[in-house]
């Protein structure tokens, strides 16, 4: 597969970067190494990638980060500009490769991601003939470990999940949801036409823990 990592800085003041002193979220270091380092080294070292490429941070940023200069200009990862938000990003990196090739997608501040976590869910992923695949955990697994922690809660009928900032884009139809994933983001200071996009039937089944 080919590897997008989101590394984009998101409009606005990041208080975790403003907490570490640093100029974006993605450069965060954590025990002195770049949370996107950390990213890019597991990917590295995983079996189910053939490429990778980083969308953002920005190119003042990246020169500063030695490692990450050193993989684009060797040519073991490629980088293109982060557009105004994520599911911008993703989809500007996706319509550059061809309309055949698998992608795993995730995200620069995941620095406890391993390359075993990462073969695991491609190759799950693949095993499932579906045209797009999302990562989740059970929350009572993730409160139970960080019970401090402020959590998005995804609930479903029979299962609290959340989410884990893995996707794979399996078929050109599967990458569709990738638009559709811009067109809400679009639209989400405006809850009804969000609403509208999702479907109302989907909306009350989720609402009442039915979906």
């Amino acid at each position: 597969m080919t590897a997008i990592v989101l590394a984009g800085q998101r409009d606005g003041e990041d208080a975790l970067a403003e907490y570490a002193g640093a100029s974006c979220k993605a450069v965060i270091e954590i025990a002195g190494v770049p949370m996107l380092t950390r990213v890019l080294r597991t990917l590295r070292s995983s079996t189910s990638l053939a490429k990778i490429v980083v969308s953002g941070p920005s190119d003042s940023e990246v020169a500063k980060q030695k490692e990450l200069s050193d993989l684009i200009r060797a040519g073991d990862v490629s980088w293109t500009p982060p557009q105004a938000s994520p599911s911008r990003s993703a989809y500007h990196v996706l319509c550059q490769l061809p309309s055949d090739e698998q992608v795993l997608l995730t995200t620069a501040d995941h620095p406890l991601l391993t390359p075993e976590i990462v073969d695991d869910f491609c190759t799950a992923s693949v095993q499932l003939g579906a045209d797009l695949t999302v990562g989740l955990a059970p929350y009572s697994l993730v409160h139970d470990e960080f019970p401090e922690m402020k959590k998005t809660v995804l609930r479903f009928k029979g299962a609290e999940l959340c989410g884990c900032n893995l996707f794979t884009f399996l078929t050109p139809a599967g990458r569709e949801v990738a638009n559709y994933w811009r067109e809400v983001e679009a639209q989400r200071k405006n809850p009804l036409r969000v609403i509208r996009i999702l479907g109302w039937i989907s909306v009350v089944k989720y609402v009442f823990g039915m979906l």
